[in-house]
């Protein structure tokens, strides 16, 4: 709690001297100091049991003995650049299981590492190489981009390709490190008030010694299936990972995108029953979504009463407690359910002694059961502050009380800045810090280093004031700035009153907002950028001269959204709509980007709000069942408010989009010819004339998966299994099922063949006007489902479910669903089983659309094509004249992204735009041809946002770089260009191949992009998705990229030809695309020529590798 003024004895209580036998009597008990080497302990374990897995991660697994060989091979790598102890080595690596490995080498060789998160801005990573005077730096493949930047020397170790032949490495060493127990084990960098962030230096012993301790008391055994969810920026992560192997145990480490979005689902896959993470972080889940944790361990902020009672009966709850300096722990609470009265309580002290001392003098050791500062002795604490002797002697002194309790033995404490109170006992209570050091996202956080920053961005203020503030019941706490600036005109006071102290934001003041914003993020991690800005008449003062938070946070803390929104930089954000439609442009608003209504206005901008294109069609399709009219197109070019609403039309409802045609009419123009195709076709499928709903022509996206499945590349059959909930009423959940399938044409459509009485080539669909879709019972099976996988086939029903005791699973073929519409699949159902009445959703208005390519439509795909040749094709070389690309093979990778909102560019023109450049490089041309994958939901056909049935597509995407150009003006170009393909989409592959002799060249496609975002089946959350499993589904193509991209982070499955694509080139097809992905994002305004120079980079580091 910051802000805690020094503490004030009550009248009549004297200060403590040396002889208090009752602190002295708790902290007499003996401490076993380990004095041996971290790696040492860790390989003991690899000996005792090589075959167990030591990592279970995202990316793959380790046993002891393959961690035991790769480790080793690292180590021999640094030996030859002469490393040895006492020096440290940075490791910038994303989430990974080859952490591990990258620690234990580096420990092996003698020196101590550095953990690096990749997510921090270049330049505070910057400042911490330097202070280590790191001779290299170890990283991954996707960090390489950013390790360049830091040294010049980096170690590459990715994926498997540095091991020889795939196999791992005998250890080739042939002596012993010198490297001692006094030597340094790593540095932990933390926030440090001169802006500058601080090293804290952990020797091996340190670290042995609380480790050792912390196993045999928990304990942690060869079954412990520890989570590692901590940032590498903080030093819990150290621990995770060196005491999980240590004890012989298994480490479990998520992706980034699994530790923000799927975290739940990584335990549950991992069994991970072991876990430490912060009060906030266990609030995420809930003890039955986790039954495989049988040990919670909550630490980094304070554990409130209500995380007791929620995990207290179903785990065993500890509490963890130790700064950095202590190595990591030094307190545990080993049964928090009995604090419940006071979760404030840290516990009992870990391979360590803990004083009460005087906040104000570390000489006086205050009275048992007063509040003072902490102080801890013993062996785990840390050397000292890295080139900081002032900073050192300032936080570990050797009082003489000390001294003389250890009989005229020099010892140290650490002075923690945080005040505690002695319990009966012996036992401690944490009662907040001393000074102005917080803890945002359970990291230690100097407000001073934040306060620095902060005035390079106003260096006109005359004080600033960053703070933490929590506002209201049930919400988290966020880091805020107050700002005192000279005003012009006003005259220097002593303000003493505090009822006018904050002011209205200025357009000026919000415009350096979002320029501090913008400079900080560039400094700062994003956790120690202020959320909000608030200008200040003065700054209070309390009695004894200082600043008085509390008066500032309490000031803040009660104001409702609509006015904190004006602390954030939104610019006019609260203009009133002055008229109808921009009042109804700001519902639909509201509703589609989920926001509240008071944080729109008529120059709010929709990419500042949040939004993007797929939400972009959702406004489209709400607009239309208004009657009213935009393109997706219109909405970026016009993202404010205001401007989007001038652009609405109405009368287009009636004139542009398409309208629902009759049954049967899109058979034929002539009634007779149509008569006689539905009694032909009524008599095939076995139907009378009376059954039949209506017949009408496959669309583009299913006639293409028909050949496909027809040329036995897959059966392209999707399985759902999700979760039922123990109450859910099974009759009511079948009814429901059949509701929805009545009121969706495509959920009784069979498709059958015609041959030559087709309109459009061989396939045709017919819709049943009663259908009932298979239901199968399988309630009395445990087990996983083991029918039939395959429901492809004419005249067949294309989607089927079956009930299991706790679960169902749903199987519907590629021609009846896209990923769009299968999420409205699960918003139908949830529809019906709560009583709603369904809307009629045909899909032949879509096939209408589709079919009736405008004069300008094909003017359009003619105009982008002129002048292809096919040998820009990649790869472009065929094994033989006659060869198929068939994928057979696949290669994942996840790399970070920004993912902003922004004017300038949608993720799909990033995307595009970086793979564009990647296969520049490749083969060694600017004009490149890949196929993007197209949702066309936005197209002007009455009711498609909620019509089941495929309307994605693959269309043909040209991109002609000009390498003299920035990657900021070629992204926009790029979004431009896609923008203008919107407007141009009632079309298909197939036919844009007959346009020309050039469109047939560049509709040879030969790699194709599908972009996928996670709020696509956020329906599907109401009935727990618990797996998703594509059997069978094969493409004629040689690269398909499947990339999902949510919360910061892009991960992309790459399935490719084998026989086109050795899985070397894959590789590093996929490093150049997230090199080039980092450079749009932190250097757009450097040249696209630069960029695919740079991509050589990639290459030069494989001279060090492994």
């Amino acid at each position: 709690m910051p802000g805690v003024e020094a503490i004030a004895l009550p009248e009549g209580w004297q200060r403590s001297t040396p002889s208090d036998q009752q602190m002295s009597n708790w902290n007499k008990t003996p401490i076993a100091s380990v004095n041996l080497c971290i790696h040492e302990l860790i390989l003991q374990r690899c000996q005792q049991h090589p075959e167990k897995i030591a990592v279970s991660a995202w990316d793959g697994e380790f046993t002891y003995e393959q961690l035991d060989r790769h480790s080793a091979a690292l180590a021999h790598l640094l030996h030859e650049y002469a490393i040895g102890p006492e020096t440290f080595i940075p490791i910038c690596f994303e989430k990974s299981r080859w952490t591990v490995v990258a620690i234990l080498g580096i420990l092996r060789a003698g020196a101590a590492f550095v953990l690096l998160d990749p997510s921090y801005p270049v330049q505070r990573l910057g400042e911490i190489f330097r202070e280590v005077a790191a001779p290299l730096l170890v990283a991954t493949i996707s960090c390489a981009k950013a390790a360049s930047e830091l040294s010049s020397k980096v170690i590459i170790i990715d994926g498997d390709s540095w091991i020889p032949s795939g196999e791992g490495i005998e250890p080739p060493l042939g002596h012993r490190s010198p490297v001692k127990p006094s030597n340094a084990a790593y540095a932990v960098f933390t926030s440090g008030t001169t802006g500058k962030p601080k090293g804290v230096v952990i020797e091996h012993a340190a670290f042995a010694t609380m480790a050792i301790a912390q196993i045999e008391l928990i304990p942690f055994t060869t079954q412990t299936r520890l989570l590692q969810f901590s940032s590498y920026a903080f030093d819990v992560s150290i621990s995770d990972q060196l005491l999980s192997l240590m004890a012989g145990a298994c480490i479990c480490v998520p992706s980034e995108i699994d530790r923000q979005e799927n975290l739940r689902g990584f335990i549950n896959q991992h069994q991970v029953n072991c876990a430490f993470v912060t009060s906030s972080v266990a609030r995420l889940l809930s003890p039955d979504a986790v039954p495989s944790l049988q040990l919670l361990g909550l630490g980094g902020e304070k554990v409130a009463r209500s995380d007791i009672e929620t995990w207290s009966p179903y785990v065993r709850l500890l509490g963890e407690y130790g700064p950095a300096e202590c190595s990591v722990t030094c307190a545990v609470n080993l049964d928090l359910a009995r604090s419940i009265d006071a979760p404030g309580n840290i516990g009992f002290p870990l391979a360590a002694r803990f004083w009460v001392i005087d906040p104000e003098n570390a000489e006086v050791l205050m009275p048992v059961g007063s509040p003072g500062e902490l102080a801890i002795e013993g062996p785990t604490l840390a050397r000292g502050y890295l080139n900081d002797p002032d900073r050192t002697a300032a936080a570990f002194v050797s009082p003489d009380w000390l001294s003389s309790l250890r009989r005229g033995e020099r010892s140290r404490v650490y002075r923690t800045g945080d005040l505690v109170q002695y319990e009966r006992d012996g036992s401690l209570i944490f009662l907040g810090r001393k000074d102005a050091q917080v803890k945002i996202n359970g990291q230690r956080v100097e407000l001073e280093d934040i306060e620095h920053h902060l005035r390079k961005c106003f260096p006109g203020a005359l004080d600033i004031i960053a703070e933490v503030v929590f506002f209201g019941a049930g919400e988290s706490s966020r880091l805020v700035a107050f700002v005192k600036e000279t005003i012009e005109g006003e005259e220097n006071q002593s303000h003493i009153s505090d009822n006018t102290l904050l002011r209205p934001p200025t357009k000026n003041f919000q415009n350096r907002i979002v320029e501090s914003e913008a400079a900080l993020l560039r400094q700062l991690p994003r956790y120690m950028v202020p959320s909000l800005f608030f200008p200040v008449d003065h700054i209070p003062i309390t009695t004894s001269g200082k600043a008085n938070r509390r008066a500032l946070q309490e000031m803040v803390m009660q104001l409702p959204s609509e006015r904190l929104a004006a602390y954030r930089g939104d610019e006019d954000g609260f203009s009133p709509p002055r008229n109808v439609m921009e009042e109804t442009l700001r519902r639909l608003w509201t509703k589609t980007l989920r926001t509240s209504f008071s944080t729109v206005g008529r120059h709010s901008n929709w990419w500042r709000l949040g939004g993007d294109s797929l939400r972009a069609i959702r406004l489209v399709g709400e607009l239309q069942m208004e009657g009213l009219f935009i393109t997706v197109r219109e909405i970026f070019q016009h993202p404010v408010l205001a401007d989007m609403a001038a652009v609405i039309k109405r009368e287009t409802a009636s004139s542009s989009a398409v309208t629902n045609p009759g049954p049967f009419e899109l058979l034929g123009k002539d009634e007779t010819t149509r008569m006689r195709r539905m009694l032909a076709l009524s008599n095939d499928c076995g139907l009378t004339f009376d059954e039949i709903e209506d017949i009408y022509p496959c669309s583009g996206p299913q006639a293409l998966i028909v050949q496909m499945c027809l040329q036995n590349m897959g059966n392209f059959t999707l399985l759902f299994e999700g979760e039922l909930h123990p109450d859910l009423d099974r009759g009511r959940f079948i009814s429901a099922w059949h509701k929805v399938v009545q009121a969706n044409p495509m959920l009784r459509t069979r498709l059958v063949p015609m041959g030559s009485s087709s309109t459009d080539g061989d396939f045709l669909q017919v819709v049943l006007k009663q259908a009932s879709v298979p239901v199968e019972s399988l309630d009395s099976r445990n087990g996983d489902y083991d029918g039939t996988f395959d429901i492809w086939g004419f005249n067949h029903p294309l989607i089927r479910l079956a009930t299991l005791q706790d679960r169902f699973l749903v199987m519907i073929h590629h021609v009846a669903y896209d990923l769009f519409s299968f999420a409205q699949l699960f918003a139908l159902l949830r529809e019906a089983y709560e009583g709603r009445d369904l809307p009629y959703r045909p899909y032949s208005p879509f096939v209408r659309w589709e079919r009736r390519s405008s004069p300008d439509t094909v003017q359009f795909w003619k105009k982008t094509f002129a002048g292809f040749q096919s040998k820009k094709l990649f790869p472009h070389v065929l094994p033989s004249a006659n060869y198929t690309p068939t994928i057979n093979s696949q290669l994942d990778a996840r790399f970070p992204i920004t993912i902003e909102a922004s004017d300038h560019g949608t993720l799909a023109s990033k995307l595009y735009l970086a793979l564009a450049i990647a296969i520049s490089h490749e083969i060694d041309d600017s004009d490149i041809v890949f196929g993007g994958s197209f949702i066309r939901r936005g197209a002007p056909v009455s009711g498609i946002m909620e019509m089941m049935g495929p309307t994605t597509c693959i269309l043909p995407v040209r991109i002609q770089l000009d390498r003299e150009e920035t990657l900021l003006n070629a992204q926009q170009k790029v979004a431009n260009q896609l923008m203008e393909m919107s407007d141009f989409e009632d079309i298909d592959t197939v036919r844009i191949g007959r346009l020309s002799p050039d469109a047939t060249a560049a509709c040879r496609l030969r790699t194709t992009v599908v972009i996928m975002q996670g709020e696509m089946l956020q329906s599907t959350s109401y009935f727990f998705a618990r797996t998703w499993q594509h059997k069978n589904m094969g493409f004629p193509t040689a690269l398909l990229l499947m990339c999902s991209v949510s919360s910061g982070s892009a991960v992309v499955q790459a399935m490719y030809d084998q026989n086109m694509l050795k899985p070397a080139r894959m590789q590093q097809l996929l490093n150049q695309l997230a090199q080039a992905v980092q450079f749009i994002d932190e250097e757009p305004h450097i040249k696209v020529m630069n960029v695919v120079s740079t991509q050589h980079k990639v290459e030069s580091f494989e001279s060090i590798n492994l």
